[in-house]
């Protein structure tokens, strides 16, 4: 072979198994150190919402008006976010699209509120002044129009973002103290002067936002500033331009505690958004139409205790958490990792401790992420991330015998940049409740306002059909973590009527064993008992909270004569769809006070009246007087008497 020929076949060769060489390094390397692709979630909308439930009370939302696409959150109407009150406070609500408004009847309603997506309607002001005319309370959030000049005040001055909250009609003054501590995100109407014989009852920068007025035999209360967006801002917190959430820490890892709107919330000891919400119910609205609705709580207790565990991969070791809680006849949730690490046989025996089983949503981190790889003979040079529907299917076929799974938490309580993806991913897949929302770790906290759980909004303002339960501690054992929660407790039982949900991880302890955190972890049960609080998990206060929802309720008010006295009667007629459901209605109504309750169906006639009498429950919901009644699961006939 010529030597030039030779040369070239041999450096041929070389390169040919220095290329080998190096493709096997790169494969090797590679195999070890894959390349990741994110996954791609498959997203749901918001959706619109129309309920034709039996209530006295109507919500009106105009969704023709809402934007599309809108580019900042301030852009966005939030009007929706008026349900999340009404539901928490009342129970079932109407909800009417602004086009069927027409072809309604409003005088079976009790309560109209018009949002402001829908409060510049000008052709329905004949039915709005017939409505108030024959005794109906109609709320109206930021009024325009003749709707504006027929029930508020002129509106003439400039619109802008305020900057403190002034005064809340007869709200205690440490809860009003604790509101006034944020810059209110909203936007509030300004008027030449106050509406001529109204009421105010709350202040912004000293300007009436909310005031009140009777006409006719009704009442009309405009609430002139965004009380949607404000809501919202403080439950599901605010994003940046965009709708981005950018890490506070500067760090590449965005956390759900990001999305907390202000500094003065992240440590809140104070359920800001309860606060503001129950204001207008109980401070506003009830002292024109009195508010009857359902407690949010199983058998009258005061509040709840919502236990919850991260598995964090310890398999089946994890289950000795809860056959500890097995004498406490307590009820928790369990967020179980995938690729799973617990049997089939070990979430069977989780199922047999009556513990409800949901899914932590892992989004995938370098080390320890859900992915699927690709390759070929057992070399996977490439990693996808397994979607969240991917995890569920995965999990679903480890638990095919077991109930279906409607709970998720993101692993290490992160978040997406995305202020709405993970609620769009999370409805696409199914889920009903989400528990990702979480106070700084070790620290007891309303994060987000509250300690109920809310529906989150998109960014039209839609609604996604899930439930957001806030955890209000992620314990870490330190020595004022018992002391916090028993001191929540203990507000909680007296003034705020919380569900308060906690996350203790068996992993916690079985990595750095610690007396303090076990102890903790015990002595929460003792004390919620000790407190009256209903200890139960995500997926049975999902289950209680919207059966509660379903639940019909309608009432009549009449002034009448009973044995020679005159009384204020309010004839209740509720349909209960789940056990343990209990009525909450005013101590007084005007200048009455509660005197007692019955129940049947022959009522009050006369001056005879049926012998079933209610053991009533006086109680206090920050500040506002209420009692509570027991109901029967099933139809429920009242006749409440007040004198």
């Amino acid at each position: 072979m010529p030597s030039g020929v030779k040369g070239n076949h041999d450096a041929f060769w070389r390169i040919v198994l220095w290329s080998t060489v190096l493709l096997g390094v790169g494969v090797a390397y590679f195999d070890a150190n894959p390349i990741l692709v994110d996954a791609e979630e498959e997203l749901a909308p918001g959706s619109v919402l129309a309920l034709d439930a039996v209530s006295d009370v109507l919500l009106i939302v105009d969704y023709g008006s809402m934007i599309s696409n809108p580019e900042r959150f301030e852009d966005v109407d939030f009007s929706l976010a008026w349900l999340n009150t009404l539901q928490q406070e009342v129970g079932p609500v109407a909800i009417a699209d602004a086009e069927k408004v027409a072809q309604l009847d409003l005088s079976v309603y009790r309560l109209v509120v018009v949002t402001r997506s829908a409060a510049s309607q000008d052709a329905w002001l004949p039915k709005l002044k017939g409505y108030v005319d024959r005794g109906g309370t109609l709320v109206l959030e930021m009024p325009q129009g003749s709707v504006r000049e027929s029930f508020s005040a002129d509106g003439l001055g400039e619109r802008r973002s305020p900057q403190q909250i002034t005064y809340m009609a007869g709200l205690l003054e440490d809860l009003q103290l604790a509101l006034q501590q944020i810059t209110p995100p909203t936007e509030i109407v300004g008027s030449s002067g106050p509406l001529d014989g109204a009421e105010t009852l709350m202040t912004i920068d000293g300007v009436p936002v909310i005031y009140r007025k009777q006409l006719g035999a009704g009442w009309v209360i405009s609430v002139d500033f965004d009380y949607g967006r404000l809501l919202t801002a403080l439950q599901q917190g605010i994003p940046h331009e965009g709708f981005r959430v950018r890490s506070v820490r500067g760090d590449d890892q965005v956390e759900s505690i990001d999305l907390a709107y202000a500094d003065a919330l992240i440590e809140s000891s104070v359920p800001l958004a309860d606060v503001l919400e129950r204001f207008l119910i109980y401070g506003v609205i009830d002292g024109s139409s009195p508010i009857i609705g359902f407690w949010p709580f199983f058998d009258g207790m005061d509040g709840a205790l919502v236990m919850t565990h991260d598995e964090r991969s310890m398999g089946d070791a994890s289950i000795w958490m809860a056959a500890h809680e097995k004498p406490f006849k307590a009820s928790s949730t369990y967020f179980v990792r995938v690729p799973a690490t617990m049997t089939e046989d070990g979430l069977g025996a989780l199922t047999n401790l009556g513990i409800d089983i949901g899914m932590e949503w892992n989004r995938g981190s370098e080390n320890d992420g859900a992915y699927e790889g690709f390759g070929l003979f057992g070399v996977e040079p490439v990693q996808r991330a397994m979607s969240l529907s991917e995890q569920l299917a995965g999990l679903d076929d480890t638990a095919a015998n077991l109930p279906s799974v409607i709970s998720v938490r993101h692993r290490d309580f992160l978040w997406s940049r995305q202020w709405e993806e993970p609620f769009a991913a999370m409805t696409a897949a199914g889920f009903r409740a989400d528990s990702s929302y979480a106070a700084p770790r070790g620290r007891l906290a309303y994060a987000f306002g509250t300690g109920l759980p809310f529906m989150p909004l998109s960014r039209e303002g839609l609604a996604f059909p899930m439930l957001e339960f806030p955890v209000s501690l992620v314990a870490d054992g330190s020595l004022t973590e018992r002391d916090e929660l028993s001191r929540a407790l203990s507000d909680s039982q007296v003034r705020d009527h919380q569900l308060l949900s906690v996350a203790f991880s068996p992993a916690e302890f079985a990595d750095a064993p610690s007396i303090q955190w076990y102890l903790n972890w015990r002595d929460s049960y003792r004390m919620a008992a000790e407190k009256n609080h209903w200890i139960t998990s995500v997926r049975n206060f999902y289950r209680f909270s919207r059966g509660r929802h379903n639940s019909e309720i309608r009432a009549n008010r009449s002034e009448t004569v009973l044995s020679g006295r005159s009384v204020t009667l309010l004839r209740v007629e509720t349909l209960a769809l789940e056990s343990g459901m209990s009525l909450c209605v005013p101590r007084r109504i005007g200048t009455r006070t509660f005197s007692e309750a019955r129940r049947g169906l022959q009522r009050v006639q006369g001056d005879k009246t049926p012998a079933d009498k209610l053991i009533s429950r006086d109680i206090m919901v920050m500040g506002y007087e209420r009692v509570l009644l027991p109901l029967t699961k099933g139809f429920n006939s009242i006749d409440i008497i007040f004198e």
